[in-house]
């Protein structure tokens, strides 16, 4: 497929969705991707936002209890996924600086 063409049909007709701004961090989108797993866009986008303006960095969640994560999480389901953020919130913000790391080897090291 044409790169070219793909570009052009998202243009005309891709969803603009948060965490594909520019001006949203790595963090940002890790959140988003982790929720998206077997979640529709609809039902994330509005506990997204408030994940952001709660912990908008990873040692902000990290400060949170394990509780209070899941209760935020609401019914986007499968709350393990909320434990292992909270867990990697707690990795990102001690090993690494609160910056989620930007190359693969060390993000999954």
């Amino acid at each position: 497929m044409d790169a070219d063409v793909l570009i052009d049909w998202f243009s005309a007709h891709g969803r603009e969705l948060p965490w594909r701004e520019p001006t949203c961090s790595a963090w940002g989108v890790l959140v988003s991707e982790i929720m998206l797993q077997q979640t529709p866009v609809v039902r994330v986008q509005p506990i997204w936002h408030e994940w952001m303006a709660r912990w908008p960095v990873p040692s902000a969640l990290a400060a949170s209890s394990q509780g209070e994560v899941v209760r935020a999480w609401g019914k986007l389901g499968y709350p393990r996924r909320a434990l292992r953020l909270h867990e990697a919130a707690g990795v990102i913000a001690k090993e690494h600086g609160d910056v989620v790391p930007s190359d693969v080897d060390t993000l999954l090291a």
